[in-house]
C-alpha cells in the first residue's frame, strides 16, 4: 500500500495538466491491488467493511490510499471508488478511532474495540493522525455533511496540537493516552507530516456550502468566500461565545452555516434581534437578506461529559470539556497519577489557571473535587506527563 499511495498526487497532476497518462496511471493503480499479490483495498473494503480485515492493516498507509479514491472520485464521479472510502471511514470512527481524534497502535488498525493508551502501545503514529485529518477533509468537501467536520475538530483540538512541541516546535512520533510526550527534531516522516496537518487548520476552518459560507471551527480570523468576508472574534474552546462580523460590498441574501458540535448540549446564534436555536452534530442555517456589518452572536455551552473507556479500558473513564479531552498532568497533582480517580455522574469543573507554573504553555487548567482532595486538569493537547484514562469510582 505504501507505493500506491502516490494516487492522490496523481490525480492532481492529471487536474492540473489534462495529460491522460496520469489519468490511466491511476487506473492501473487502482487495478494493480487486485494483483495476486496486492492489497485488495476495494474489494475487501466493500466485502468486509473492516479496515483490520484489509490488507495488513497499516493506517497510514491504507489511509492515504482512501485519499486518493476520494480524489479520484472528485475527478469522476464514480460510486464505486467513494463507497470503500466511506465504508472505511464508518469502521474507523465506530471501532478504532481514539478519543483524541486518532487511530492506529504501532501503525497498525487493531482489532475490534482494542484501542490500548499506554507510552509501549505506539498510540497514533502521526503520520495516521494526520492522514485521518486528510481523509475527513477529503470526505467534508465532497459531502458538506457535519460528522466529518465534527472528526477534524476532535483531532486538531486534541491529537494534531498534542503532538507538537510549542516551545520548539518538535513532533512526538507516538504520542500517548497515558504517559510522557516525547517530542525530538529527529528526521522521520511523522516530522514532516504532523506540521502539514498544522498547516491545513486554515483550510478546515471555513467553506463554501450550497450558495453560502459555512464555519466549521470556532476559532478567531477573517476569511472572504465567494465575496463575503467573515470576521470571527472569540476566545474558544476557553469559552463558547463567538461573535461574526459581515462584510460585503452590497446587500446580498445567502445562508449562513453553522456547524453546531455534537457535544454541546446547547447552541443559539442572535442576529437582527432573531435568536435561532441549534441541533448538536447538524449545521444551523441562517438565511437572510445581509447587510456589510452585520453581527452574529454565537453562545454554546461548553459541555463537560465523562468518556467511557470500553474494551481497552473498562473500569476508566476520561473527562473531556467541549472538544476538548482533558488529562491529569503529574507535575500539577501531587498524588501518584495511577490513584487519579472520577466520580460517575455529573462533574464540576473549576477554573484553575493560577495552578499552571510560569513555563506552562497553555492558559487552561481546571480542578475536580474528589474525596476531599482537587484533581488539576489540562487540555490533553497542552499535557506533558499525564493520564487521560482515570479509574472510575
Amino acid at each position: 500500500m505504501a507505493a500506491t499511495s502516490v494516487l492522490e498526487p496523481m490525480v492532481l497532476l492529471y487536474r492540473a495538466t489534462g495529460e491522460r497518462r496520469y489519468l490511466d496511471f491511476c487506473y492501473y493503480i487502482t487495478r494493480a491491488w487486485d494483483q495476486p499479490q496486492g492489497p485488495k483495498i476495494i474489494r475487501s473494503l466493500d466485502e468486509t467493511g473492516s479496515v483490520f480485515k484489509t490488507a495488513n492493516a497499516k493506517a497510514y498507509e491504507m489511509m492515504s490510499n482512501l485519499v486518493g479514491l476520494a480524489e479520484l472520485y472528485r475527478l469522476t464521479g464514480d460510486r464505486k471508488l467513494l463507497d470503500p472510502v466511506v465504508a472505511a471511514w464508518k469502521d474507523i470512527t465506530a471501532k478504532r478511532l481514539y478519543v483524541t481524534g486518532t487511530t492506529s497502535s504501532s501503525e497498525h488498525f487493531r482489532d475490534d474495540f482494542d484501542l490500548p493508551g499506554e507510552e509501549k502501545s505506539d498510540v497514533g503514529e502521526g503520520c495516521a493522525t494526520v492522514t485521518w485529518l486528510q481523509l475527513n477533509w477529503q470526505l467534508l468537501r465532497l459531502t458538506g455533511e457535519a460528522p466529518y467536520a465534527q472528526e477534524l475538530e476532535r483531532t486538531i483540538y486534541n491529537q494534531l496540537l498534542g503532538a507538537q512541541d510549542p516551545h520548539n516546535g518538535d513532533i512526538c512520533y507516538f504520542t500517548p493516552l497515558n504517559g510522557k510526550k516525547n517530542p525530538t527534531p529527529g528526521i522521520n516522516c511523522c516530522v514532516s507530516s504532523e506540521p502539514r496537518g498544522i498547516s491545513m487548520i486554515p483550510q478546515i476552518a471555513w467553506g463554501a456550502l450550497d450558495r453560502g459560507v459555512a464555519v466549521e471551527l470556532y476559532t478567531p480570523g477573517e476569511v472572504e468566500i465567494a465575496g463575503v468576508r467573515l470576521k470571527s472574534e472569540t476566545r474558544f474552546p476557553m469559552d463558547g461565545t463567538v461573535m461574526l462580523t459581515v462584510g460585503l460590498e452590497r446587500p446580498r441574501r445567502f445562508p449562513l452555516w453553522l456547524r453546531v458540535p455534537s457535544w454541546t448540549k446547547e447552541f443559539a446564534a442572535s442576529v437582527g434581534g432573531r435568536k435561532f436555536a441549534g441541533r448538536p452534530g447538524t449545521y444551523l442555517k441562517i438565511e437572510r437578506e445581509w447587510q456589510s456589518g452585520d453581527r452574529i452572536e454565537i453562545a454554546m455551552d461548553m459541555t463537560v461529559r465523562l468518556l467511557d473507556g470500553g474494551k481497552s479500558y473498562p473500569h476508566a473513564v476520561a473527562v473531556a470539556r467541549g472538544p476538548q479531552v482533558l488529562a491529569v498532568e503529574k507535575s500539577l497533582n501531587p498524588a501518584a497519577l495511577d490513584e487519579a480517580a472520577v466520580s460517575a455522574g455529573d462533574i464540576r469543573l473549576e477554573a484553575a489557571v493560577d495552578r499552571l507554573p510560569e513555563d506552562w504553555s497553555g492558559t487552561q487548567a481546571y480542578t475536580i473535587a474528589e474525596g476531599g482532595a482537587r484533581l488539576t486538569l489540562v487540555p490533553f493537547a497542552d499535557a506533558r506527563e499525564y493520564r487521560v484514562w482515570l479509574r472510575a469510582r
